[in-house]
């Protein structure tokens, strides 16, 4: 037990001088990644934050995977190691060194259901070695379950509920490594909204 107090203390100690003599100690946040874009950097505040979590989400062929491409060689021209979770098993190798991506510091993992995925993410992140990711697309992939054809009406609230669980373990991950995460998705139409936008991500409110 005293020695799993002991770095808490020494965290609570180190909190304390930089509290009370900030000089000792100053907190330097990481450049952001530029996209190179100088509107979309300008409306992301000056970039991508690092350890953060963002989602593209359009119609079919409205450019989502490009975009995604796109920032992983701008990741890629500022040092970095990008990694690609393709769910729908569709990445053209020739088309992304297109789009600007170096084969030799770009990692791809094919997945084939949402807890692969996710326990992907979680294994790039937590290894520290890898600062860009993204799954394209979140809407491929379907839950373990269903793959092994296990139905059930409240299907919907099973993927939501793994989606909140899975994204609240992933941020700590994040928080720790400051690699950024990027989600693609598609589009669904929405039923019974006069007043709102109908269309919606199929990845719901979890993300």
């Amino acid at each position: 037990m005293s020695a799993a107090h002991r770095p808490i203390n020494n965290l609570e100690r180190l909190q304390t001088q930089r509290a009370l003599h900030p000089a000792i100690s100053t907190y330097i946040s990481p450049q952001p990644i530029y996209s190179g874009l100088p509107d979309l950097d300008y409306a992301l505040g000056g970039g991508l934050a690092r350890g953060q979590i963002y989602e593209v989400f359009g119609h079919v062929s409205s450019g989502k995977t490009t975009l995604g491409l796109y920032l992983a060689g701008r990741v890629q021209a500022q040092g970095g190691m990008c990694a690609w979770i393709d769910a729908d098993h569709s990445l053209d190798v020739d088309y992304a060194m297109l789009c600007g991506v170096q084969p030799e510091s770009f990692l791809v993992s094919e997945t084939q259901n949402l807890e692969q995925g996710f326990y992907t993410l979680e294994r790039l992140a937590s290894s520290g070695a890898v600062d860009w990711m993204v799954l394209d697309s979140l809407t491929a992939l379907p839950l373990e379950g269903e793959l092994a054809g296990d139905f059930r009406e409240d299907y919907l609230h099973q993927r939501d509920d793994f989606l909140r669980q899975a994204l609240h373990n992933l941020v700590q991950t994040l928080q720790w490594s400051q690699a950024t995460v990027l989600f693609i998705s598609q589009t669904r139409h929405r039923t019974g909204h006069i007043y709102q936008s109908d269309q919606a991500s199929t990845a719901s409110l979890a993300l």
